[in-house]
């Protein structure tokens, strides 16, 4: 199933449209049936976007547990994220369509995208198809599917097409001047950096439909996705120059547990450009330890940072409102016991607003940074206590030790967590272990959100960090290093 169109604004609307055409195109990859669930929402569409907006209305309810009712008796208020029992009719329609092998409806425009670089930066060549058997006349509006509050690349571009011809627009992006700039669009709107998608809309005899496209490369060279592990400074990626694969060797920046850098190869008037995220191995020294907030016991040990500036970003990007990194940087480590593990946390700053997630993934070491599932606990301040409580995932009658003691401005927190929490009676793995830490920070500029390994896609198994067992302090721990196309 495709997501919906979620009808807060008229900025948010199509926000979900990209992830919707990539799970097509995926499902494509792996010969499997996708209902097009957007558009049994979404319907006709009407004469603008807000029109579309109006007309969904009775299939969004006013609030999430009144699946019977619609937003229509709350003068258009309510949940403007997950449709009523109306909207699960739709979308039960378009899965049983596909279920019993009826193919999804055809598009009467086809769309083609393919980047190139001009002398202004980056411009994506538009070839629209018109597939309907009727002449075809209409407006498109291209907006990026990353950035859905922007002001569109391109409004208004009149087509006029018979059946069977196409046309051709050049859409340029006007924040895209270098291939180093295609790294700072959102993790929230692409599946790679150099192949961003847009948002197209449609207007023709009234109605406005929404399409999403995912552009074509400038050039053959690319990095493709990459999980390395790497025992010293230096380590090999892999980079494709059309049907040939180029083997670079990288060198990680000195004495940095965690950061960022970018990998760029220029060749032929084409570049191949890659965000290279590398995070330490976080330590779980075998030992116990006593649940009182008192750190003399984690002298030895040793910390892995979650305040670094390269960790403050979350799915629209970089994002840092701290006044600087001391106002909110946590550290933290771990011991490994039995039955469970310790964890022991440094944080400076008021914490009264701040929530910390830590989520694991016990599966065997060959299955780290593998699609799977995870089990989490959330900790912070409710009611003026600090409390520690289990994911959905884990069952309902673990329960988590925690204390935290007040040294100056600094806090110091320990908790107990049993391997219960993992569904699991040990340690579950052979010495690794899939670990992620989010640690939301709400300061005086806003919120900042703390990420330890997984650089702006969090709650995502492939991209979580490891915690290693060891049985000394001084044990090497080697470092994971993404790359990030």
């Amino acid at each position: 199933l495709q997501p919906t169109p979620h009808i807060e604004s008229e900025q948010t609307a199509f926000r979900t449209i990209a992830y919707a055409q990539a799970l097509t195109t995926l499902a494509d990859e792996l010969d499997l049936p996708v209902a097009q669930t957007f558009d049994a929402i979404w319907g006709i569409g009407g004469q603008s976007i807000a029109q579309s907006m109006r007309a969904m209305q009775p299939l969004y309810p006013p609030h999430y547990s009144k699946q019977w009712q619609t937003m229509l008796s709350q003068d258009g208020k309510g949940d403007t994220i997950h449709p009523n029992i109306l909207g699960h009719l739709a979308l039960a329609q378009a899965a049983y369509n596909r279920i019993t092998g009826q193919p999804n409806p055809p598009k009467p425009l086809q769309y083609k995208a393919q980047n190139t670089w001009g002398k202004n930066g980056l411009v994506t060549q538009l070839t629209i198809t018109n597939t309907s058997i009727t002449h075809r006349t209409g407006m498109l509006s291209v907006y990026r599917a990353d950035h859905w509050t922007a002001p569109p690349l391109a409004d208004s571009l009149p087509y006029d097409s018979a059946s069977g011809k196409s046309q051709t627009f050049n859409i340029n992006w006007p924040t895209i001047k270098l291939p180093e700039d295609l790294l700072t669009l959102r993790a929230s709107g692409y599946v790679t950096h150099d192949q961003p998608y847009l948002a197209i809309t449609d207007t023709h005899h009234g109605h406005l439909t929404v399409q999403g496209i995912q552009t074509q490369r400038a050039g053959d060279m690319y990095y493709p996705p990459q999980r390395i592990v790497t025992d010293g400074p230096n380590f090999h990626v892999q980079m494709r120059d059309g049907f040939s694969r180029i083997i670079q060797t990288l060198t990680l920046p000195d004495d940095q547990p965690v950061g960022l850098f970018h990998a760029k190869t220029q060749r032929r008037n084409n570049t191949a450009i890659a965000q290279v995220s590398y995070t330490q191995f976080a330590q779980a020294l075998i030992g116990k330890a006593t649940i009182d907030g008192d750190l003399s016991e984690w002298t030895q040990h040793t910390w892995s940072p979650l305040g670094n500036p390269s960790q403050a970003c979350w799915t629209n990007g970089p994002v840092d409102n701290r006044n600087s990194p001391a106002e909110c940087d946590p550290i933290f480590s771990f011991k490994c016991a039995p039955d469970g593990l310790y964890m022991a946390i440094k944080v400076k700053g008021d914490l009264s607003k701040d929530h910390l997630t830590v989520l694991f993934d016990p599966r065997p070491s060959t299955e780290l940074g593998k699609v799977g599932g995870y089990y989490w606990l959330n900790a912070g301040y409710s009611n003026g206590t600090f409390q520690v409580r289990h994911g959905e995932t884990s069952p309902g009658n673990v329960r988590i030790t925690s204390a935290i003691q007040a040294h100056g401005d600094q806090s110091h927190i320990e908790m107990f967590i049993p391997f219960a929490l993992m569904n699991q009676s040990q340690w579950p793995t052979d010495q690794d272990m899939g670990l992620s830490l989010w640690w939301a920070h709400n300061g005086p500029n806003g919120k900042t959100n703390l990420l330890w390994s997984d650089r702006g896609h969090p709650w995502n198994t492939t991209h979580f960090g490891v915690l290693r067992r060891v049985k000394s302090p001084d044990e090497f721990l080697p470092t994971l290093v993404q790359i990030w196309p």
